[in-house]
């Protein structure tokens, strides 16, 4: 949360990049070292792809941070309560 808009924009930048690394990643796991990423040639979805991941690696540590603050507050006496009425984890239905 406290790196600058600008760097974390220069850093993926850098990474997506045609000669970055996600680009010789994928030539190195394709064994192809002519291998070309297909989603950024397109014009109409390589921004969004890019866009999308940099800013969900942005601001989920904030949003896991207050949800994690928030499951902190929660009282052990209701948490004791709802296991006695027969809650439980995972799927219930």
């Amino acid at each position: 949360m406290t790196i600058s808009q600008i760097v974390v924009a220069i850093l993926w930048q850098q990474i997506f990049s045609p000669v970055g690394l996600y680009p010789a990643i994928m030539r190195i796991v394709k064994n192809d070292p002519r291998y070309v990423v297909q989603i950024f040639e397109n014009k109409t979805y390589c921004h969004f792809f890019q866009f999308y991941f940099v800013i969900l690696w942005i601001w989920t540590g904030l949003y896991m941070l207050i949800f994690l603050a928030n499951l902190q507050k929660i009282n052990p006496s209701m948490i004791e309560a709802a296991v006695i009425d027969g809650a439980r984890e995972g799927k219930s239905w």
